[in-house]
């Protein structure tokens, strides 16, 4: 079996933690976790670099670690309100980072680049659905049309390859980063069951309607490394999700149900605004129970579910392609939202929801 080492470019977001996660005891790999920070608490034990990939400089000093680095998944993103700046800002992160491998001689096969719906267009209103990877571009900027250049020209001029893997509202279960819903609603949950109030979607009445879908981050890492081997997904773009669609409106009662609360009907709140009060109910959470984040400004990711609670138009990808190319990855949302609060639980990320009283 030949050897493989994976480093994780982003590691300690939802998509990187499921990943290093799912290789760490998969036989014939070895891998290593890359991020701007430390590594969390949580995965202090795996290997770790601390690292500015704009820096080439520094990222030789890890040339030890980097030397034997054979595919790269790379999850890493620096958001920006000026979309312009944003892709010229990861456009540079990405490059850094090649520039770095190629220092180092890494023997490079494959690179896994995770896009997500702004690559239709999602971010900017309604889209055509089903979304499909052969889509138009649309009027950029747009970051991760600028990075999939990148891996384009690049691969073109070495011996490696690359994958492109399309997920939505990925799922997992890691403390308060900004695009984990999975984290949102569990400590909406816990509030409402503190608070004794039933638990209300926190989102429009059209939100609450739409088709919407999700990625599983384990399902997601299984697939990452299928894309990161099979030699037909070389130089492809997937989209990647659970494979079910959901409307809020049967998925909601379904968890209020699970958790034991009340659901009553829709409420069009910003969680940004109408969370803000709540930071002493999270600093008593934190002491009774030991939680892990006992900041409150850093638990919870609130914005993230304003975005995905308001969404007002279907948001439906086809899967076709990637069943096609032979990965047949399934789940269903409903337990996943359910595996996923479990784990939250068990994590000390969010109370036990049985007892916040």
């Amino acid at each position: 079996m030949a050897f493989k080492k994976a480093l994780v470019v982003g590691a300690s977001g939802v998509i990187g933690h499921g990943i290093m996660r799912h290789l760490e005891n998969l036989a014939g790999w070895s891998v290593v976790g890359m991020s701007r920070g430390l590594a969390p608490r949580s995965m202090a034990a795996m290997p770790w670099i601390t690292v500015d990939i704009n820096d080439a400089r520094a990222l030789e000093l890890h040339r030890d670690m980097l030397a034997d680095v054979t595919h790269v998944f790379y999850a890493a993103y620096v958001p920006d309100a000026d979309l312009a700046r944003e892709a010229e800002v990861n456009a540079a992160m990405l490059r850094g980072l090649l520039d770095g491998l190629q220092s180092c001689r890494s023997p490079l096969q494959r690179v896994v680049l995770f896009q997500g719906g702004k690559v239709y267009g999602l971010h900017l209103g309604p889209v055509k659905t089903p979304m499909r990877e052969s889509d138009p571009r649309h009027m950029p900027p747009n970051f991760y049309y600028d990075l999939e250049d990148l891996l384009v020209e690049r691969s073109s001029m070495s011996d490696w390859t690359y994958t492109l893997l399309r997920p939505d509202i990925v799922l997992g279960a890691i403390p308060g980063q900004p695009l984990n819903l999975a984290m949102v609603i569990g400590a909406y949950a816990a509030f409402c069951k503190a608070l004794r109030v039933p638990f209300r979607f926190p989102g429009s009445q059209a939100g609450y309607r739409v088709l919407m879908q999700a990625t599983d981050a384990d399902l997601l890492a299984r697939v990452s490394v299928w894309a990161a081997e099979a030699s037909i997904a070389a130089g492809q773009a997937y989209n990647v999700t659970n494979g079910d669609l959901f409307r809020w409106e049967n998925l909601w009662p379904a968890l209020a149900d699970h958790l034991g609360l009340d659901v009553g009907p829709p409420m069009s709140i910003r969680l940004v605004d109408h969370m803000k009060d709540k930071g002493e109910l999270w600093a008593d959470f934190a002491r009774r129970f030991g939680l892990v984040t006992q900041d409150y400004r850093q638990a919870i990711g609130w914005a993230f579910g304003d975005w995905v609670f308001h969404t007002g138009f279907d948001v439906v990808s086809d899967l076709t392609k990637l069943r096609l190319h032979g990965c047949h990855e399934l789940r269903s949302t409903d337990e996943v939202l359910v595996e996923k609060l479990g784990q939250l639980q068990a994590r000390r990320l969010i109370p036990p929801l049985h007892d916040v009283a």
